[in-house]
């Protein structure tokens, strides 16, 4: 078993923490209309392991002049000798309206589950504002740069399968994002989340992500992902902190 965890630690590097799923990690594109990804992702091992792990993920996009909205989900599976080990999925929707390129309000929803940290269910709403602090459009020498500030809340709801009690509480949801078009077909995104009790301030979440896309084709690209996430007071027996290191392809269409 421990041979197993190791080389599944070196495979994969899987979550053991799913904070609140980065969203601002999510948004895609600048092209109006709709458009939709599927993405996947599965690693198998046989002999003295039997390991298997696959990752489904899609998204939908639609987007106006002035309004922005996407429903993405992820699902995730893997079992080792015959046993589960990671089950895991999210469903995240987002609207987000743009009357100008500073302001722009925006409301999301997201549900998840998460058996590998005891996480049964977890369902959140709220409203916050997004605030663009820079933006420059890609032209023949400088490619696109974009710095983001979002400030808002959500209310929280969370049902653990062990003895912990269900929450629900208020949090702040606050993140800076950067987002760098370094070449035509090649772009790096990191975003930094701090959530925080706004009753209990020593109840704080921080998540640190980073996003490189290598576009392979017009529709075909290359996603290597790294994530850090830290929670201040995390349920029993799961660690505090997390790193998670991804690589994998999506399909547009």
């Amino acid at each position: 078993m421990k041979r197993f965890i190791f080389c599944f630690l070196l495979s994969s590097l899987s979550s053991q923490v799913l904070s609140q799923v980065n969203s601002e990690a999510l948004m895609r594109g600048t092209e109006v209309g709709f458009g939709t990804r599927l993405g996947i992702n599965f690693g198998f091992n046989s002999g003295n392991t039997n390991f298997f792990r696959w990752q489904l993920d899609a998204r939908s996009d639609y987007r106006t002049q002035h309004f922005y909205t996407f429903l993405v989900g992820n699902l995730e599976r893997g079992t080792a000798n015959n046993e589960i080990f990671l089950f895991r999925g999210f469903l995240h929707y987002r609207a987000i309206w743009q009357p100008d390129t500073l302001f722009q309000p925006e409301f999301f929803t997201q549900r998840e589950f998460n058996d590998f940290i005891l996480l049964k269910d977890r369902v959140l709403f709220g409203l916050g504002v997004r605030l663009n602090l820079r933006y420059l459009q890609p032209t023949d020498t400088v490619m696109a740069f974009k710095l983001t500030l979002g400030i808002g809340a959500m209310w929280e709801n969370e049902q653990f399968t062990d003895l912990t009690p269900q929450t629900k509480l208020l949090r702040s949801t606050n993140y800076l994002a950067f987002l760098w078009r370094i070449l035509p077909r090649t772009s790096l995104q990191l975003i930094g989340y701090y959530q925080v009790d706004v009753n209990r301030f020593s109840d704080y979440r921080l998540l640190l992500d980073g996003l490189l896309t290598i576009s392979i084709t017009d529709r075909l690209a290359s996603t290597l992902t790294l994530v850090y996430r830290y929670d201040n007071e995390p349920v029993r027996n799961v660690a505090r902190f997390d790193l998670d290191l991804r690589n994998g392809f999506t399909y547009s269409f």
